[in-house]
């Protein structure tokens, strides 16, 4: 029953209002903890503790331009639960039976939203999991859009340097 609540909190946690820049490389944005890059979004949680477990969780989805498709994986400390090449326009839901309770828990990812104009690919992930065949829980991952322009991108460093500076000033003033 501990991959449910691993599947839980993974969802929980993908939807935090944590805000991160990252300055590694001036073409990734990380938001929420997910990463874009080009033609790549990746949303990782590396500090998830279930008991004595600590377990580290990641969705990465990669647009595929000639097959006009979609690479989705999810990995649960590495160990690759989910990796399917699906349509971009109309992806169904990926499905998995949960290891070690398969006949009690299934996990899909199921994409929503999506929108293909202008060779840029945009859309939004959901984790649903089932427990006996009933629909269980229905938790909303993120977003994500392919490419992000160079504006985009400025754009959203811009944001979060502005709410980082805001928060640096006042934690300056409680200090002081």
């Amino acid at each position: 029953m501990w991959n449910f609540c691993i599947l839980l909190t993974i969802a929980v946690l993908g939807t935090s209002n944590a805000f991160h820049l990252n300055s590694t490389h001036d073409n990734i944005v990380e938001i929420n903890g997910c990463q874009t890059l080009k033609d790549e979004w990746k949303c990782c949680e590396t500090s998830l503790k279930i008991e004595k477990f600590k377990l580290t969780a990641c969705v990465d989805v990669k647009l595929l331009r000639k097959n006009m498709g979609m690479e989705l994986s999810m990995t649960i400390n590495n160990y690759t639960i989910i990796d399917e090449e699906i349509s971009a326009r109309n992806p169904p839901p990926i499905c998995t039976h949960v290891p070690y309770i398969e006949d009690l828990v299934e996990a899909c990812v199921k994409f929503y939203n999506m929108d293909w104009e202008n060779q840029t690919l945009s859309g939004c992930l959901a984790l649903e999991a089932k427990l006996v065949h009933l629909k269980s829980l229905d938790l909303k991952i993120g977003c994500f859009k392919f490419p992000l322009t160079m504006d985009e991108i400025s754009k959203r460093k811009f944001f979060l340097k502005k709410l980082l500076d805001k928060y640096n000033k006042n934690l300056v003033q409680v200090i002081y």
